[in-house]
């Protein structure tokens, strides 16, 4: 940092006191998670439930994979171009 006016004793002071205590106040105070917060775990989902979605997941995606290749088949019409427009000069 270049200053180009010397600043006073006392505001330099200041300035480098507000300086050291922001630089220190980020990192030094240790946080440690509340046990009493950390939920109980989940039960266990039953495998066929758990096949079930897979094949739900598995069936909604050949969907979309279909839709899509019809999507990319399909022919394209180029829209018309537009006709200039004239802007009229006022007299």
């Amino acid at each position: 940092m270049v200053l180009t006016k010397p600043l006073p004793v006392l505001g330099a002071f200041f300035a480098l006191a507000a300086t050291v205590l922001g630089g220190c106040s980020g990192g030094m105070m240790v946080q440690y998670r509340d046990l009493a917060d950390i939920p109980e775990r989940p039960g266990v989902t039953a495998r066929a439930v758990n096949d079930e979605a897979v094949e739900a997941l598995k069936e909604d995606r050949a969907r979309t994979a279909q839709a899509a290749e019809s999507l990319r088949s399909e022919p394209f019409a180029q829209p018309e171009p537009a006709e200039p427009v004239r802007i009229e000069e006022e007299p």
